[in-house]
């Protein structure tokens, strides 16, 4: 505790008094980051928005949170190579909140979009969870990825504008219909 007073530039005895623990502090520090997330990930319901710009704003909006909070990638990490206990509580605990509202709005726009017929089959956790893999480890290799290819990835702006447009083009192209593939795909 005291490290981390120190590190944050606030006395012990006050960060001691509001949280009493490391855990309680952390645990403090994932709620936030789930709001983070949450505010971060609205999906686009309204119809006359495409499939197509709603799944680019999504994965936008998800490279966009981890390029301006390269800590969230690094907590997510810690907390799911331990298991989840913290995340799978304030869940628990948050039941009947929002928490859920922008992966539930994608699950239920990508099953909207499979029953419109914009978009071939498939499994829409499934594809949830290929548009947050995707995103999400290309920050948590981002120092690797920097050292074995320099010249890809020297600018983080521009590895993010390439990574969102490639993540997009990969994934979309994945679930489009023939007729309505982006340029390039095959």
């Amino acid at each position: 505790m005291h490290e981390i007073a120190e590190e944050a530039g606030m006395n012990k005895a006050l960060l001691h008094y509001y949280f009493r623990s490391k855990d309680r502090l952390y645990e403090a520090v994932f709620k936030h980051v789930l709001e983070i997330f949450q505010a971060s990930l609205q999906f686009p319901m309204e119809p006359e928005v495409s499939y197509p710009e709603a799944l680019q704003v999504f994965i936008d909006n998800l490279f966009d949170l981890h390029a301006g909070h390269p800590e969230i990638s690094r907590l997510w990490m810690h907390e799911n190579l331990n298991g989840a206990p913290v995340v799978a509580r304030l869940m628990k605990q948050h039941l009947d909140s929002d928490f859920n509202a922008g992966p539930n709005q994608f699950l239920r726009r990508t099953k909207q979009a499979i029953e419109d017929g914009e978009i071939v089959p498939q499994d829409p956790l499934q594809v949830l969870v290929s548009v947050l893999g995707a995103t999400i480890f290309f920050f948590l290799a981002a120092p690797t990825l920097a050292f074995v290819f320099p010249g890809h990835f020297r600018d983080q702006d521009e590895a993010v504008r390439v990574r969102k447009k490639h993540v997009f083009e990969l994934l979309y192209n994945g679930l489009a219909k023939s007729e309505n593939l982006k340029p390039g795909a095959s």
